[in-house]
C-alpha cells in the first residue's frame, strides 16, 4: 500500500508587518532658533498655533498635538508623539488613554 501525500493541516505562519520607519522629517533641534522662539513665546502665552514667517501658514505647537492625544501622522513640526504614527492608517494608529497624553510634552 503506497502513501499518499496529506494536505498540511498546521495553522498559516503569520507575519508580523515591518516597522514604520520614522522619517527624516524636522525635529527641535533641526528647527532655526527664529522658528524656536516663536513657538516657545505661543507655548508660553497657551497658544495652540503661530503664523510661519516664511510661508504664512499655520502652525500647531505641542500644545495642539499634545491635547489631540496622539501622533495624527502627518510630520507635523512640533510632534510631541515622536512622529509614531507616520506612515500608519487608522486602525494601525497608535492612540493614547487620556493620562498618558497629559505626560508628554
Amino acid at each position: 500500500m503506497s502513501q499518499s501525500a496529506i494536505p498540511d493541516q498546521s495553522e498559516p505562519e503569520v507575519s508580523t508587518p515591518p516597522p514604520v520607519p520614522v522619517p527624516a522629517g524636522p525635529s527641535p533641534a533641526a528647527l532655526p532658533p527664529e522658528i524656536e522662539e516663536l513657538h516657545r513665546c505661543a507655548v508660553e502665552k497657551g497658544d495652540r498655533t503661530y503664523t510661519d514667517p516664511a510661508t504664512g501658514y499655520m502652525v500647531f505647537t505641542a500644545l495642539s498635538h499634545r491635547d489631540r492625544g496622539y501622533c495624527c501622522g502627518n510630520t507635523c513640526r512640533h510632534c510631541p508623539f515622536e512622529y509614531e504614527n507616520v506612515g500608519r492608517k487608522g486602525k494601525n494608529m497608535i492612540r493614547r488613554d487620556k493620562e498618558a497624553k497629559k505626560a508628554v510634552v
